[in-house]
């Protein structure tokens, strides 16, 4: 889209078509071309798929041991703060009450997974900690052992996530971490980004308006060191109504489909020069008006794929300086 701003100053009827207009045409990082993708909490966000298999949700760990635990509370055998093995391997140490555990204690299953918080009747409820076997861990709220409330979650001793969590998934207002510096404030519904947030990509462009499923999605403002944007998105890319601005000035106003100029719409040049009329795929195609104020001519056609194709009506322009 930045040819068209050239130093000379060609008006757009005598522009390079072959150069693109093209919002999509301008570079985006990797990050931006994926969208920003959610977290399930589970006490640890799977950092790849070949991982995911062999590593355990927190509620997982809890339900190991529920037959042994039923049969504890017929028959006893346990005493408060005493170190309790089950056969599963895993250790239990803290209070107990009625044969449950109750009040405040900590277990540790075989693979160094641990829980160390609040319990009632055999259930974690209440405030604790649940560490992964790989050091990631979340601290907050917990009910019916899994992870409901307030609660911050830790990767390699960094927080990543700090919010509402319900079910062991990010639910509510939440700020996500990434750990390249990136930056989402905003609700999650279910582990997805949904509603209204911010974000905050490294290189410092951000992006504030709607999201849905993950993705930007509805109206919205991007801004960054190349190019900004204001108006509504689907699925991470311009798709409605906007207005987009360069740096050096050229700008474009109407509508998107797909992230490419779409329908009817208005580009200007710092020049002077205007186009008004219809696009296709990012293109100058139907029915338009093209201004050049250094020729003095306006010039009513029919363009295809960025050419004028069909002249209907030329004008000359009135002389300003007269």
């Amino acid at each position: 889209m930045g040819q068209y701003c050239s130093d000379d100053h060609e008006c757009c009827s005598s522009k390079d078509k072959n150069a693109e207009i093209m919002p999509a045409a301008l570079p985006r990082t990797s990050e931006e071309e994926l969208g920003s993708p959610g977290h399930e909490l589970y006490t640890h966000m799977e950092s790849n798929e070949e991982e995911e298999d062999d590593r355990e949700t927190s509620a997982s760990y809890f339900y190991r041991d529920l037959a042994e635990l039923a049969l504890l509370e017929k028959k006893g055998g346990v005493t408060s703060m005493k170190p309790h093995r089950f056969s599963s391997g895993a250790i239990y140490t803290g209070q107990w009450q009625s044969n449950m555990r109750h009040g405040n204690g900590t277990q540790t299953w075989h693979d160094g997974a641990s829980y160390s918080g609040q319990w009632q009747s055999n259930i974690a409820v209440g405030k604790g900690r649940f560490t992964h076997s790989d050091g990631d861990m979340y601290v907050g709220e917990w009910s019916n052992n899994m992870a409901n409330g307030m609660g911050i979650f830790f990767r390699s001793g960094i927080r990543i996530y700090q919010g509402e969590v319900r079910a062991d998934l990010q639910h509510g207002y939440g700020v996500e971490i990434k750990m390249d510096g990136a930056r989402y404030e905003g609700t999650f519904i279910s582990g997805q980004k949904e509603g209204l947030g911010c974000y905050y990509w490294a290189d410092g462009s951000e992006y504030y308006g709607s999201w849905r499923d993950n993705s930007e999605s509805g109206h919205g403002v991007y801004l960054n060191r190349n190019w900004s944007f204001k108006g509504q998105w689907n699925d991470s890319q311009k798709h409605g109504l906007g207005h987009y601005l360069e740096p050096d000035g050229c700008q474009y106003s109407g509508g998107f489909r797909s992230d490419k100029q779409n329908g009817f719409g208005k580009y200007a040049w710092p020049d002077g020069g205007i186009y008004q009329g219809f696009w296709f795929n990012g293109r100058e195609t139907g029915p338009g008006v093209s201004t050049c104020e250094e020729d003095g001519l306006e010039v009513v056609g029919h363009w295809r794929d960025g050419e004028l194709i069909k002249k209907i009506q030329d004008t000359k322009l009135p002389d300003r300086a007269a």
